[in-house]
């Protein structure tokens, strides 16, 4: 029996631009949803698995990208991608902060713009990006796992995870961990990468037993943080977030039509997600919520247009040099 046959690979890197617009609107909506008080909507559990999704085509793409570049090249491909808007859009931000939200200037903002504040702080504003840039790090190493060593190497990937998970709670902040449960559907679409370029077939059985080994330990590891009064309940729903991914990107390939406007927002996801979280903080004083969702969107995207617009110049300018 085949799941993951060439053909579905094959649609995967189709429509990756347009499944990204998808998980990037799963994602706003998310962060709507916290601006309006509805932490315990079901909006919230379907909302946040966006990143999941979004971990999983980005190493969908780093897997292609790294198997055509050196580790040198491709490291400075995502540097040159990522750090200079998002430089451009956090310096906005710090000063936008102390403009509408009177905040001043503090030692945080000197590590968010150094892409550690996350680790130091537990800062959630950017961790996307804090997260994403250590994953870059550790790709060309797992790539060359998965090379030598197959379908073996998630055998040794998951327990190192699962232990990774446990000890993060003992940190002076806890949101390690939601990285670190990020890292798995990062690793999935390393592996569907692989798959696609050696044009092999992931067997069914294959996916099953990984993924009992997944939930095996998953049930250890929540088992050990409950025995050791370390169980953040709100935290279960990330365990079973990968299967979910799983099934959700693998009915957009097969589903999802061709879509200009959901193409045009996965292109542009970079700076959706860059901006759209400080253009809520300082339109939330807005009182009326249609109001203040009318006036989210119109900012948005009049944002997004423009720091797309910025990052086409500024990579062609950083190219040519």
């Amino acid at each position: 029996m085949q799941l993951m046959n060439n053909s579905t690979l094959y649609n995967l890197s189709e429509k990756r631009t347009e499944i990204m617009g998808v998980a990037m609107l799963m994602v706003i909506v998310y962060h709507f949803a916290l601006n309006f008080g509805f932490y315990h909507s079901p909006i919230i559990v379907r909302g946040d698995i966006g990143v999941d999704i979004f971990f999983f085509l980005s190493g969908f793409g780093c897997g292609f990208s790294v198997s055509k570049h050196s580790p040198k090249d491709f490291y400075a491909n995502r540097i040159k991608r990522i750090v200079p808007i998002y430089f451009i859009i956090e310096i906005l931000s710090i000063l936008g902060n102390y403009v509408f939200l009177d905040q001043h200037v503090g030692a945080i903002d000197v590590y968010r713009l150094l892409c550690i504040s996350f680790f130091t702080h537990g800062d959630l504003s950017v961790w996307y990006i804090h997260a994403s840039m250590l994953f870059y790090l550790l790709t060309p190493f797992i790539m060359a796992m998965i090379n030598k060593l197959g379908f073996k190497t998630f055998y040794f990937l998951m327990p190192c995870v699962v232990l990774a998970i446990f000890f993060s709670t003992y940190l002076h902040h806890s949101n390690i961990n939601l990285m670190l449960y990020r890292f798995v559907p990062y690793i999935i679409g390393l592996f569907c990468a692989q798959a696609a370029l050696d044009r092999s077939i992931v067997k069914t059985r294959k996916i099953i037993g990984g993924g009992i080994l997944y939930l095996l330990l998953m049930l250890v590891l929540q088992i050990a943080l409950k025995k050791q009064e370390l169980l953040i309940h709100n935290q279960l729903r990330y365990t079973i977030y990968p299967l979910l991914m799983i099934v959700m990107v693998y009915s957009c390939i097969n589903y999802l039509p061709k879509n200009k406007y959901l193409f045009w927002i996965g292109l542009c996801s970079l700076e959706c997600y860059l901006a759209h979280q400080p253009i809520m903080n300082y339109l939330s004083n807005i009182q009326n919520n249609i109001l203040f969702f009318a006036c989210s969107i119109i900012a948005i995207i009049v944002s997004v247009i423009f720091f797309h617009y910025i990052n086409k110049k500024m990579s062609i300018f950083i190219n040519h040099k």
